[in-house]
């Protein structure tokens, strides 16, 4: 028999009901959503497939298969969907939205946004996790600056230092800055829909980071945070300040909020949230 977590239905369908991930492995961001948070909260994690799953809760990650979609709604599972970053590209489509129960959101602004798309849909926030394989710090005996990610995700283009942007590579790179740089694009849906990755993974390897203070990075990072790039600031301006804030008061402050960070976006403080506590949009 089940024990009652709360009054809440979602508390008391997690608590008694099965639990299902379902992913395309398209991307490593997948792997992170789908594979890492279901074999730590011990439930299975299937390629386009639901398995037997009946009467459960179906999370689909990044790019569902709509026909699984359908069928798993046919067979009275509760849907909850993490599009991930899928949607800070235009002109993608969503055919099984009307079908969503719960929508993973990053933060809390983008709610209003997606409500137009997903309209049956309550919300929950859940920020991205930091990848548990990152077992190691960046040192603190220099400077190390370095941008990791695709190129296409990098909006300063005037940026000249260290870049790794082969997948193959990033894992083994995060520990070797202690100065990560976040500068997505401007457009309203990078800005607003865009999870805060980078900043988690900066956070995971004792580093500080240079940001645009997003809705996704507020979400996990203070707004006093002393290497946002605020208003009219010049991105380059402020990752010459962070540079040479190495080794100063202000420098530890940057890290002592990342470690805060740190702790907010580990797996196991992650996976707490799929209890899931919805709600709907303003």
């Amino acid at each position: 028999m089940c024990a009652m977590a709360s009054n809440s239905p979602w508390r008391t369908a997690t608590a008694c009901r099965g639990m299902i991930f379902v992913t395309d492995y398209e991307a490593a961001s997948s792997t992170l959503r789908g594979n890492h948070i279901a074999d730590y909260l011990g439930v299975p994690c299937l390629e386009n497939s639901l398995g037997d799953e009946k009467h459960g809760i179906v999370v689909f990650v990044k790019k569902p298969d709509p026909q699984v979609v359908k069928l798993a709604k046919t067979l009275k599972n509760t849907i909850v969907y993490d599009p991930i970053d899928r949607f800070c590209k235009e002109g993608r489509q969503a055919p099984f939205a009307d079908l969503v129960d719960i929508l993973i959101v990053p933060n809390r602004v983008c709610m209003r946004y997606y409500s137009t798309i997903f309209t049956n849909a309550e919300f929950v926030v859940i920020p991205h996790q930091w990848d548990q394989r990152l077992t190691s710090e960046s040192p603190q005996d220099e400077l190390r600056t370095g941008y990791i990610g695709e190129e296409l995700n990098l909006v300063e283009r005037r940026y000249k230092g260290e870049k790794v942007t082969k997948v193959s590579e990033m894992m083994d790179a995060a520990p070797r800055f202690n100065l990560h740089l976040s500068l997505n694009a401007r457009d309203a849906r990078h800005i607003n829909l865009k999870p805060a990755t980078k900043i988690a993974i900066a956070s995971a390897v004792g580093a500080n980071v240079v940001a645009f203070p997003d809705p996704s990075a507020l979400e996990i990072l203070p707004t006093e945070y002393p290497f946002y790039v605020r208003g009219r600031t010049d991105p380059m301006d402020m990752i010459e300040i962070a540079e040479k804030s190495f080794g100063t008061v202000l420098w530890d402050e940057g890290r002592a909020m990342m470690a805060a960070v740190k702790e907010r976006t580990s797996l196991p403080a992650i996976a707490k949230l799929y209890d899931f506590k919805p709600q709907r949009a303003a």
